[in-house]
């Protein structure tokens, strides 16, 4: 009896002491499956801090390229491990620290590695996934960034236009990124591709930049018959013609308002003494009401296009604005994906990507109220008229 108590005893004592975690053979009177974990755990713990405490030095020690290279190993252990949250907070970790040494270079690269993340992981586009981008993209302050600033940026509209609701990307993107290239590049074409797909401050901001860039063209020009004052006005028919064709009436209506009551060339109220001016007003207007307007809008065409004959893009913009709000066919078939590579330049990596579908799928017309345009153009209606 004795025996056999003295067996079971052993035999129980002998399980006990064995377990099997995973093909590793571990005694139980030494380890149990917490105290496994937490060591783990502790030591990985002591290691990225280890790490971390190498990268602070390397930067101490202005040696950036190894603390970059460093925080991309963290980074890929992160995700080979399947931690996307350790992966992402170290990514945007160090393209913090890197922006604020002023390796530009270095924090886009890891700026594309937090796009990655939320490629790959199909992030939504909300608030907080969008500040953490528009946070980096307002480091890459400076002239001469675009070679660092400009992928990141165009990565990251890419992700909103997969991932939000905005087949264009995300507005708010499209206007911080617009704001940097006017601001501190003085890139006035690809900022103004950026600030007409963005908000209605965006709007706002063309009609000031209007000004600045129309100066910069006639001061860069070689025509001796150039003007400032010309010079804004036909920049700011092409910007409200733009917006009409990206369907955008409250955008046109606010960039307009704007315009004629910060340009200085202008004059008070309406008519103008710019015949350009007052067809875009009159545009604006026909623009609100339904496609019975269709012989209203061909007269007014008729009438001021021989001001636009400089410019074969005018006329291009005017023969969709008239298919696509008054449903007045062209001849000699369609060039719309032509007009569209031109409003996106400078947006997605692909320009054309986003602009397919009907005129209701890219956007319903939308109209001013409350913006100042009623002023400038007349009485506007403040009722959403959406196409069919």
């Amino acid at each position: 009896s004795r025996s056999l108590v003295t067996n079971s005893s052993a035999q129980r004592k002998s399980a006990a002491q064995l377990l099997v975690v995973g093909s590793l053979q571990l005694e139980a009177d030494s380890f149990s499956p917490v105290v496994v974990m937490s060591a783990a755990a502790a030591r990985s713990g002591r290691g990225l801090g280890n790490v971390l405490a190498k990268i602070n030095a390397s930067v101490g020690r202005s040696e950036y390229y190894e603390a970059h290279q460093m925080y991309r190993t963290v980074f890929a252990r992160y995700v080979a491990q399947g931690k996307v949250q350790s992966a992402l907070k170290i990514a945007m970790t160090g393209a913090s620290q890197l922006l604020q040494a002023g390796q530009f270079s270095s924090a886009s690269d890891l700026g594309l590695l937090v796009v990655q993340v939320y490629t790959d992981a199909s992030v939504p586009v909300d608030a907080e996934s969008l500040a953490r981008i528009t946070g980096l993209l307002a480091g890459f302050k400076g002239r001469g960034l675009q070679l660092s600033r400009g992928p990141f940026a165009r990565r990251a509209l890419r992700w909103t236009s997969e991932q939000g609701p905005n087949t264009r990307g995300d507005p708010s993107l499209h206007h911080a990124y617009g704001v940097l290239l006017w601001k501190e590049e003085q890139a006035y074409v690809e900022a103004a591709a950026q600030l007409l797909h963005g908000t209605d401050e965006s709007a706002r901001m063309l009609a000031d930049m209007l000004l600045a860039w129309g100066k910069h063209l006639t001061e860069n020009s070689n025509s001796a018959t150039a003007s400032v004052p010309h010079t804004r006005v036909y920049l700011a028919t092409r910007v409200v013609l733009q917006y009409l064709v990206l369907d955008d009436l409250n955008g046109a209506n606010i960039v307009f308002a704007r315009f004629v009551l910060t340009c200085p060339d202008i004059g008070e109220d309406p008519p103008y003494k710019f015949p350009l001016l007052n067809f875009l007003r009159f545009l604006l207007l026909t623009c609100q009401r339904d496609a019975r307007a269709a012989s209203l809008f061909t007269t007014l065409r008729d009438q001021y296009m021989p001001a636009m004959r400089h410019d074969p893009q005018l006329e291009q913009f005017l023969l969709q604005i008239g298919e696509m709000y008054f449903g007045i066919k062209r001849r000699g078939g369609n060039n719309f994906s032509d007009i569209f590579k031109n409003l996106f330049g400078g947006g997605l990596d692909d320009p054309s990507e986003g602009s397919g579908g009907s005129a209701g799928q890219r956007g319903a017309r939308r109209i001013s109220s409350g913006t100042g345009a009623s002023k400038a153009t007349g009485n506007v209606s403040s009722k959403s008229d959406e196409l069919d």
